[in-house]
């Protein structure tokens, strides 16, 4: 089905579209599984992986440190930074708060039995953490990607607070398949979904150029402001981190673009 082939309705968007989503594990799942519910074709194409971080030992001892009492904050911002919590066998004491980027990264937490103390109100990114922290001192334990921007790390620390980073996982890229490139070159895709700034740079580097009716979808204003980075172009951002209202903003742009229903008298 090519991307131009829009349904005449707006009440599924999605019928008789396929949606690429670049981005394998449970997010990929979830993602999947929400343009199902919306009556769409999902396409599991995972543009990148994640590996154990070059240097475990380090991931092991912090974790062994925050399960001790170390830390007064734990900062996570990434769903896969709770694989790797749960793997490592770290827990969370009573003194120590935790903080999260974001709903799908409360949401991963909270499912893996962690507490969740603060989420930004203003805008779920590295900024707005820094922004809204709620305490001006302490000790803060950031695992988090091995390629990750130094926002987060930076700002704590520019507040007065003491931060320890640690790499919990190493980001991979793949290869898209010869098939996967050209049904995307061809216009079949509907819209692709972005869940991470490394994504959006994998997919300018493999899917370039786009097809202009190719929705880009980004879960949130830190993978935008990565899409447009890497020279993508960004219709839609969802309005949560979450799985069901990324594919909310590509039903949204995809109903926006429509045209009015051609029979709109009301049945008797």
């Amino acid at each position: 089905m090519m991307a131009d082939r829009l349904p005449e309705h707006n009440q599924h968007p999605l019928v008789g579209l396929r949606v690429l989503v670049p981005r394998g594990g449970d997010l990929g799942d979830r993602l999947a599984a929400a343009v199902t519910d919306r009556g769409g074709e999902p396409v599991i194409a995972p543009i990148i992986e994640f590996d154990e971080p070059a240097d475990p030992g380090a991931l092991s001892a912090a974790c062994d440190q925050l399960s001790a009492g170390a830390y007064d904050w734990l900062a996570v911002t990434s769903a896969t930074t709770v694989d790797a919590l749960v793997r490592y066998r770290a827990s969370v004491p009573g003194g120590t708060r935790v903080a999260v980027v974001g709903p799908a990264t409360r949401e991963a937490m909270t499912a893996a039995g962690f507490p969740v103390d603060f989420m930004p109100a203003s805008s779920f990114s590295a900024a707005a953490m820094v922004e809204e922290w709620p305490s001006p001192s302490g000790t803060v334990l950031l695992p988090q990607s091995a390629i990750a921007e130094p926002t987060l790390a930076e700002g704590l620390a520019n507040r007065g607070l003491i931060v320890t980073p640690v790499a919990a996982y190493e980001t991979r890229k793949l290869d898209w398949s010869d098939g996967i490139r050209r049904r995307l070159a061809d216009g079949e895709f509907a819209a692709v979904l972005l869940t991470s700034a490394s994504i959006a740079r994998a997919v300018a580097d493999q899917g370039q150029p786009l097809p202009s009716r190719t929705i880009v979808a980004c879960i949130g204003e830190s993978t935008g402001a990565g899409a447009r980075t890497a020279g993508l172009p960004v219709h839609a951002i969802a309005r949560e981190s979450t799985a069901e209202a990324l594919i909310d903003a590509v039903c949204a742009q995809l109903t926006h673009d429509l045209p009015a229903p051609r029979h709109s008298t009301p049945e008797s």
